[in-house]
């Protein structure tokens, strides 16, 4: 537990109420919560530490049965900031634990709010944790947050779109396990919003949860500059949407960008471009497998819309541009039914991708917007690392020496391997269509929507044809690898992307692992796992 010297300690024993024990709390104190299970949506409106006896064992149940405790939650919330209409608070209302750092005379800031140690689960709105605005300094840290679903995120969400700077600045979620959650208009599983500075995003398991706009796992959506992702485990989320729109159902695993859909200063929204950007962001050291967009685009990470006023107001001076560093990560196994199965970039002008493994991707061509008009069978994409044209808008921007037209990210020192491309192919399945080969079956690298070609130094490839001298094709000698076992199926009410792609086994034991040689696989393009 917690020790706080200066502060009280207000224990809450099963029956008790958590409100009660914050309402009496003063800044500094530690309320320690009892194992048991807890109904409550809890508001923390002061800088306290809430501190349970472990997850498995202080469990807070959100959900808002019976019918009053929502209008309960929305009183309480009104009484907190001293306003009388919490209407605006509709999308994100009664998470299982909110923080509120804007309310009169509790400011965060000078001594710690936390919480600690505790499930969180059964929320249908505001998700498992919710940040509002003003919560600086925040730790969220060994918690379980399952089964919750929520308009702007699912497991654990800090800020919110409509909010171009919630001040939520050094906030830290660290060692938490975040599983199968729910986004509706945000990521699934951890949520970033603009006016997050300095965010950090380490140690945590992000596994099992979905979205249907972009971020399955971790979504960073807005100029949060700083943030760090590292040291996590983000395996098998998800992200579908229906729509036909580019811009939405990216990044299976983590997404990062700007947000086109609230912020429209540059480029005009979707598709047009992501407004203010990210600010800077830095994933490192993250085990990022499994993952799928299902209709989209990245399956392992996805950054779209990194920049736009940044390299507007500075088109001379790349070191004024939001940047985007991507080290010592293992990407492997993820899927896009789109394009870029490991990794996919666009509008992003200023990226590192360094030390990484990039391995066993698949794209599969499967979404909508992979069929040229009036065709029944897809194009294929690249399927490691794929960087995409910018837009009209970001690719006018750039002056003098620096201007691009398309995502060129240094890359270095990298395991760019054995990545799968498919289409769909109508005539398989008697009619029914499935999965094809591209004629190059491994497509490790592409450049799509313009000419130019990616340039790798110091990595290991599948081929290193037309690549510099400094990268070799040979075994990487990795243990225990496996092809992606896939499925597709046709269902026609999807609103467009109406063939779904599956991962047929998620689990396999190590002597079921297809090891196929280096030679024999680069040379008969072995899809026996398709």
């Amino acid at each position: 537990l917690h020790i706080a010297p200066t502060g009280a300690v207000h224990h809450v024993s099963a029956g008790q109420s958590i409100q009660a024990a914050i309402d009496g709390a003063a800044a500094g104190d530690i309320v320690v919560v009892a194992p048991g299970t807890y109904s409550e949506n809890v508001i923390v409106y002061k800088p306290v530490v809430l501190q349970g006896c472990g997850a498995y064992s202080t469990i807070i149940n959100g959900s808002t049965n019976p019918t009053d405790t929502l209008a309960q939650w929305h009183e309480k919330l009104g009484d907190v900031l001293g306003i009388a209409d919490t209407t605006s608070y509709q999308p994100k209302e009664a998470p299982v634990v909110m923080f509120v750092g804007s309310a009169p005379g509790n400011p965060f800031g000078g001594s710690k709010a936390q919480v600690d140690g505790l499930t969180m689960m059964g929320a249908v709105t505001g998700g498992g944790i919710y940040l509002d605005t003003d919560a600086t300094g925040v730790i969220v840290s060994n918690n379980r947050t399952i089964g919750n679903q929520g308009q702007y995120g699912g497991g654990i969400t800090i800020g919110a779109p409509d909010i171009d700077d919630s001040n939520n600045d050094d906030v830290q979620v660290l060692y938490n396990e975040v599983v199968q959650n729910a986004g509706v208009r945000g990521p699934g599983g951890i949520a970033v919003f603009a006016g997050s500075t300095d965010y950090r995003l380490s140690h945590n398991h992000v596994i099992g949860n979905f979205s249907r706009y972009s971020g399955g796992g971790i979504g960073h959506m807005g100029v949060s500059n700083g943030g760090l992702i590292d040291a996590n485990v983000v395996c098998f989320n998800e992200v579908f949407f229906g729509a036909l729109a580019q811009g939405t159902a990216d990044g299976g695993g983590i997404y990062v960008g700007g947000d086109p859909l609230f912020n429209t200063d540059f480029g005009g929204g979707v598709p047009g471009g992501g407004g203010d950007g990210s600010g800077d962001v830095t994933i490192t050291g993250n085990l990022i497998q499994g993952n799928l967009a299902g209709s989209g685009n990245g399956g392992g990470i996805c950054a779209r819309f990194v920049n736009g006023v940044d390299v507007e107001d500075n088109p001379n001076d790349p070191t004024m541009w939001h940047s985007l560093g991507i080290f010592n990560n293992i990407v492997v196994n993820n899927v896009a039914a789109f394009s870029g199965g490991g990794i996919w970039l666009k509008d992003c002008a200023r990226v590192s991708i360094v030390n990484n493994t990039v391995a066993y991707n698949d794209s599969t061509s499967t979404a909508a917007l992979a069929f040229p008009a009036g065709s029944l069978d897809s194009m294929a994409h690249g399927a490691g690392i794929v960087a995409s044209a910018h837009t009209a808008e970001l690719a006018a921007a750039f002056g003098g020496g620096y201007l691009q037209q398309f995502t060129n990210p240094l890359l270095v020192n990298n395991i760019v391997f054995f990545n799968r491309s498919f289409y769909n192919d109508h005539t398989l399945n008697s009619g029914a269509g499935g999965l094809a080969a591209h004629t190059t079956p491994y497509w490790d690298l592409a450049v799509e929507g313009v000419a130019g070609v990616l340039a790798p130094t110091d990595c290991i490839l599948t081929d290193t044809t037309g690549t510099d001298a400094s990268n070799i094709s040979t075994d990487p000698m990795f243990y225990a690898v496996y092809f992606n076992e896939l499925a597709t199926a046709s269902v026609m009410d999807e609103g467009g992307n109406y063939i779904s792609v599956r991962h047929v086994n998620l689990i396999k034991d190590a002597a079921d692992h297809h090891v196929p040689s280096f030679s024999s696989a680069v040379g008969n393009g072995d899809a026996s796992h398709m």
